[in-house]
């Protein structure tokens, strides 16, 4: 290798540090093509930020014991003018590596939050919402004040609100994202998280003082019915977070029998195609118009959803 190479693969991975919210990059091999690429694919999707043309899609959750909708999940979506559909596993790894991850998020919160108030206003329930937020988030030092500022220009109130804390993250050794965590827990909203995993210690860690409510991953959820090993898993998970005073909820039900073992496990809340898929919100309006004392019933059996 010469120095040459050496330095343009510096200089490569120095782009992407100043682009994203790290000090520092390990050069990661991708051509300046591929990286050009990435590049156009961010200042696209910060002008689908920036001029409001992103979709947020409602994923209704059911109380196991009743059925009664209890909530459900803004999840956004990005509907490209010349690529179609571009998934959320694309685009969200794309903002955190340009530095766009508040950004969204942001917007993700004001509209998710504008169409919760259409929601109560039209529904005899006032049921809860729950957004996906990320380590970048937290630890960004304008975030809480945003998120209070947005709360206090919508019409829903902060105890109606549940932030799922994304990823395989570790927070126990991040202070500024515990603090905020604490601090928007102060304000009345729900803090879930799904970081655990398989990882008993980390919840044991975490669970004491960070989180309300864990969620059971679908990939856990799948199958369930018949793999033991996998009903060893999300009883030993619901177990613990009982202990902790965490509220469990399972995403990914496609079937009945997935719903009934859950339910008699402790599962709290489900999730998943077995009641609904992801809708607009003028779907989910007509969605929740069709239930008969605000419970669901079944709809198909579908493929599990990626989140």
């Amino acid at each position: 290798i010469t120095g040459q190479s050496l330095i343009s693969k510096a200089v490569s991975a120095a782009k992407n540090a100043e682009l994203s919210l790290n000090t520092w990059q390990e050069y990661q091999g991708n051509t300046q093509s591929e990286f050009d690429k990435q590049r156009a694919l961010a200042i696209e999707l910060k002008h689908a930020i920036t001029h409001n043309t992103l979709t947020i899609y409602h994923q209704p959750q059911v109380d196991l014991k009743t059925r009664k909708v209890c909530s459900s999940e803004s999840l956004a979506r990005w509907f490209h003018p010349t690529n179609g559909e571009i998934p959320p596993e694309t685009f969200i790894p794309l903002a955190e590596q340009f530095g766009l991850m508040n950004e969204l998020t942001l917007w993700v919160l004001k509209t998710a939050f504008k169409q919760q108030s259409i929601l109560v206003s039209q529904q005899t329930t006032s049921p809860m919402i729950s957004v996906n937020i990320s380590l970048h988030d937290l630890i960004h030092e304008q975030f809480l004040l945003n998120v209070i500022d947005i709360i206090e220009s919508s019409d829903i109130t902060a105890d109606k609100v549940v932030f799922e804390v994304d990823g395989d993250l570790s927070l126990s050794s991040n202070e500024r994202a515990l603090y905020t965590i604490q601090q928007l827990q102060e304000i009345g909203i729900t803090i879930s998280t799904n970081c655990f995993g398989y990882n008993y210690t980390e919840l044991a860690k975490s669970g004491q003082s960070s989180f309300q409510e864990l969620k059971i991953d679908h990939e856990i959820t799948e199958d369930i019915e018949s793999l033991s090993h996998k009903q060893a898993i999300a009883t030993g998970l619901i177990a613990l977070a009982k202990g902790l005073n965490m509220e469990v909820v399972a995403e990914g039900i496609i079937n009945e029998k997935q719903e009934q073992y859950l339910r008699d496990i402790g599962c709290d809340i489900g999730q998943g195609f077995f009641y609904a898929k992801p809708m607009t919100i003028d779907d989910y309006l007509y969605w929740l118009s069709q239930l008969k004392e605000g419970r669901a019933s079944h709809t198909i059996e579908g493929e599990l959803i990626t989140e």
